[in-house]
């Protein structure tokens, strides 16, 4: 847990970065930040969320203006895929659940299995963009839920945003909280 304005776990660099979860988990981060942030200023690789064990889990928190996994506050986030585990992601303020960081973060999020719950922060998306943010989402599989508080789609564009939504297989739910 961050509490002094820093992610809790930052991807960075130009290699693709595979986070295999063991266990339960839990990230929560300070301001701006998301909880597993990875900012395509500073990472042009692929994050990839997965667990050998079905049961391990996930949950990240971001802070005011971050996702709860994908950008920090203003910030975008592309190649990122949940592949497996139990992921539970709440965006801070304005931030998507997994996705773009809020005031304009853009989010490309593939969910390809595992069971995923995501919280978009006020006015964004649970999976796809922040407040003011576009969201390319595609779900290949898996047990998906998305909320989101406001006047966002719960998959896709945050308010003020475009979305960018294919469904292959899987179960979804898309509710407003």
């Amino acid at each position: 847990m961050s509490n002094d304005g820093k992610a809790a776990m930052e991807v960075r660099g130009e290699g693709d970065t595979t986070l295999k979860l063991k266990g339960d988990n839990t990230l929560k981060s300070g301001n701006n930040h998301a909880g597993v942030e990875k900012n395509d200023d500073t990472s042009t690789g692929k994050l990839t969320i997965t667990a050998e064990d079905t049961s391990s889990s996930l949950n990240a928190y971001g802070g005011h203006g971050g996702a709860g996994i994908g950008g920090g506050n203003q910030r975008s986030t592309l190649n990122l895929e949940i592949a497996n585990g139990k992921i539970h992601a709440v965006g801070g303020l304005l931030g998507a659940g997994i996705g773009g960081g809020g005031f304009g973060g853009n989010g490309e999020v593939s969910i390809s299995g595992g069971e995923v719950t995501a919280q978009g922060g006020n006015f964004a998306a649970g999976i796809g963009g922040g407040a003011q943010g576009s969201g390319k989402v595609t779900i290949k599989n898996g047990k998906v839920t998305a909320k989101t508080n406001g006047a966002a789609a719960a998959i896709g564009g945050g308010i003020g945003g475009s979305g960018d939504v294919t469904i292959l297989d899987g179960t979804v739910t898309a509710t407003k909280k």
